[in-house]
């Protein structure tokens, strides 16, 4: 691989990284204010919301998405093409779903039509966002990836304050969804007409056919991966209550300042894992691999070790009992990170129906240890039962992975390294939830670990005196 492609790769990942941390931070910084406009009763219904949304959004994009990048092999030149007619399928699939969705009302006398009709709206315009992130991130396009999120974000925040403080004042868990309706699916309208107005939009048999031979299989896989990332706040909603699940769901936000990085990162390592095992270059891909999987786990480490602190500082005292709940989150969040390294090598051979079978497994495991656990112990369980889980979700699809490969692509050691230290420093960090001296001095330990890998793979620091020398 050419030295400026390696560079531009380089950018792409520093510049999704930081794009993210600059959008999601705003929205991580407005948690405080969210947490204090909503009750935990209110913050557990749109938590609940978010959920089928994740859920339906699947349906009515037909995951099409995840065939862009074998598309691309495949219609060499026509990816403009390929995108823009499959915009128009599930375009068609949404219109077939609000029909669908408000004859059901109409016909068993459900006066809560809007809300639906909202639900439906939302999830295509999550679909539409969803395509036109995986396009752009083929060609490491962080400019416009920072700059659409920057708007969704923005619009996002402003609106919902602005409902919850006027319109939405007695109902403000309805202000809170619409206001992150409106700007989503104002998105998605800009976004098919700019593709549409690039290449017209047409009914293309060839492209429709491989879309959907690619794509349908995955369908099962991305519903029972939002049923393990989600499912279990549905259940407690309804088993015990929906205050229960709105601290269950505030947890969930520490964990959100790693899955930023997880996913930003992954927007750079998906594109070049495909290059590289096109052209055969598996040594290289092991190495990465390795390495990848460790300065994460050192990453998600520290973390993990402040996240009582970061409870604290973010929500009022209703929530404070999501501080014991947390850690085990971030471990199950691990081994979903970990997840993506056998999966990308699933997706690559197009293997999308082994894809299903193995996270169909897990989800069912997921549901039935919840089922039986939550009413037993409580919601706190519900963390325990998807944490296990995780760590099954990511076996399965290794050996999964190895089958289609036929043979392990990777060497496991680094992965095995990484799990170690993540769930033995959350046994400690567990153990020590009330003691913040022997947590954060643990934590300055592994950021200096943390920069002292970076510094080898990266070499920072030469980077830095270098700079210094310049100047002077």
């Amino acid at each position: 691989m050419g030295q400026a492609k390696q560079n531009s790769i380089k950018r792409a990942g520093v510049g999704y990284t930081i794009g993210n941390y600059l959008i999601r931070g705003l929205g991580f910084l407005t948690v405080p204010i969210f947490s204090r406009l909503l009750s935990t009763a209110d913050y557990g219904f749109y938590n609940t919301y978010t959920s089928y949304e994740s859920i339906l959004f699947i349906f009515v994009g037909l995951a099409l998405h995840t065939s862009f990048k074998n598309a691309r092999l495949k219609f060499v030149g026509e990816l403009n093409n390929y995108v823009s007619s499959c915009i128009l399928l599930s375009f068609f699939n949404m219109l077939i779903f609000l029909c669908g969705a408000n004859l059901i009302c109409a016909l068993f006398h459900v006066s809560n039509y809007v809300y639906i009709s909202v639900l439906v709206l939302h999830s295509f315009g999550t679909a539409i966002i969803g395509y036109y992130n995986t396009y752009i991130s083929l060609n490491y396009q962080t400019r416009d990836y920072i700059c659409l999120s920057f708007f969704y974000a923005v619009g996002n925040l402003l609106l919902s304050i602005f409902l919850l403080l006027t319109v939405c004042k007695e109902n403000r868990a309805y202000g809170r969804i619409f206001g992150t309706f409106f700007p989503c699916f104002c998105l998605a309208v800009w976004i098919v007409a700019g593709f549409w107005k690039k290449s017209k939009p047409i009914v293309n048999k060839n492209y429709w056919g491989y879309a959907l031979k690619y794509s349908l299989p995955i369908i099962p896989h991305g519903i029972s991966q939002v049923l393990l990332g989600s499912f279990d706040r549905i259940m407690i909603a309804n088993i015990i209550g929906n205050s229960q699940a709105g601290i269950y769901s505030f947890a969930y936000n520490v964990y959100a300042i790693i899955s930023v990085t997880y996913s930003s990162l992954d927007q750079v390592w998906s594109p070049w894992f495909y290059e590289r095992m096109s052209q055969g270059d598996r040594e290289e891909i092991r190495n990465c691999a390795d390495k990848y999987a460790l300065g994460m786990a050192l990453f998600t480490l520290g973390v993990m070790l402040v996240s009582p602190e970061i409870i604290q500082l973010l929500g009022t005292a209703e929530y404070q009992e999501a501080i014991y709940i947390t850690i085990p989150i971030i471990i199950g969040g691990f081994f979903s990170y970990l997840y993506s390294f056998p999966a990308i090598v699933e997706y690559y051979y197009e293997k999308t129906k082994f894809i299903a079978i193995g996270t169909m497994c897990a989800a069912s495991i997921n549901i039935f240890l919840n089922y039986i656990c939550i009413p037993w112990f409580g919601y706190v369980v519900a963390v325990y039962t998807t944490l296990i889980t995780y760590i099954l979700y990511f076996l399965f699809h290794t050996i999964i992975s190895i089958w289609v490969n036929k043979g392990n692509l990777y060497n496991g050691k680094g992965f095995f390294m990484a799990a170690f230290i993540i769930i033995a420093g959350g046994i400690v960090a567990q153990l020590f939830i009330s003691n913040i001296w022997i947590r954060w001095v643990l934590g300055f330990i592994d950021a200096m670990a943390l920069c002292w890998f970076l510094n080898c793979q990266f070499g920072i620091i030469g980077k830095i005196k270098s700079g210094f020398r310049k100047k002077e």
